[in-house]
């Protein structure tokens, strides 16, 4: 059966951007690029957010279309059903998205796995509660994800493996989450980088195999002199394939 569910308490990807952290060079690139990409959306005047806005929901409802996974969510009540899994597409549009067994037995393991015991609370009984071990690395208690790795990198001091799913969870949805589409080789390479990154703390067979069948099209895309928009677009419906497990993950169980 699926979990209880809260009342919609949904962080967008983007705080993971803000305070999550990258094991190397090019993934810290990706994310500063995402937060100036950010900071220049708010200086825009209320006139060209608006246009925006109604651009970005043209788009998200073309995207939606044009794939066999996913589905509007005309109403919310729909969501509540056990055979239905829902997560929200942007800040204002919910869709539902059927999941085959893999990604069901994804969405277990994340319901299942616990952080390790000891650490100290932060934020104690927050809902951005979290609890910090001491080797310094810092995870959301609620949702079991990455918070902060000391000094920003995972090299530094190395996680224990208790710790690695809890770091799986939160770059899984960082580079497979989200509507972001994948427009040329660069960001194909900031992808694939970022998987490469993932393979140290993969302990399932199931991200293995994701992160194998994402990096496969990822430098299909990176080899070929004019990739054409289906592969693209093959390739971010790829990285959603658990990207969005785990978005689905946190709306169903008020995780934020």
């Amino acid at each position: 059966m699926k979990p209880m569910k809260l009342n919609g308490l949904i962080l967008l990807l983007s705080t993971l951007f803000l305070f999550g952290c990258t094991e190397n060079l090019e993934q810290t690139e990706f994310i500063d690029e995402t937060e100036k990409e950010i900071a220049n959306s708010n200086q825009q005047s209320s006139i060209e957010e608006s246009l925006t806005n109604e651009q970005m929901e043209i788009l998200s409802y073309e995207d939606i279309n044009s794939r066999d996974d996913l589905e509007i969510v005309e109403n919310v009540a729909e969501c509540e059903e056990e055979a239905i899994y829902c997560f929200n597409y942007t800040s204002n549009m919910i869709v539902k998205m059927e999941m085959d067994d893999v990604q069901r037995e994804f969405y277990e393991l994340m319901m299942d796995y616990q952080l390790p015991a000891g650490g100290v609370l932060e934020d104690e009984g927050s809902l951005y509660e979290i609890v910090i071990y001491e080797n310094g690395y810092k995870f959301f208690t609620k949702n079991k994800m990455l918070h902060q790795a000391p000094y920003h990198s995972t090299d530094i001091v190395k996680p224990t493996e208790e710790q690695y799913f809890g770091i799986v969870i939160m770059w899984v949805e960082l580079f497979g989450g989200g509507t972001e589409g994948i427009e040329n080789k660069e960001h194909a390479q900031e992808r694939l980088n970022g998987l490469n990154g993932l393979k140290e703390f993969a302990q399932d067979e199931i991200v293995f195999t994701w992160i194998e069948d994402c990096s496969t099209i990822l430098q299909q895309i990176i080899d070929e002199e004019n990739p054409k928009q289906e592969l693209y677009l093959t390739a971010l419906k790829q990285l959603n394939y658990l990207g969005y497990v785990v978005e689905i993950y946190r709306y169903e169980n008020g995780n934020l």
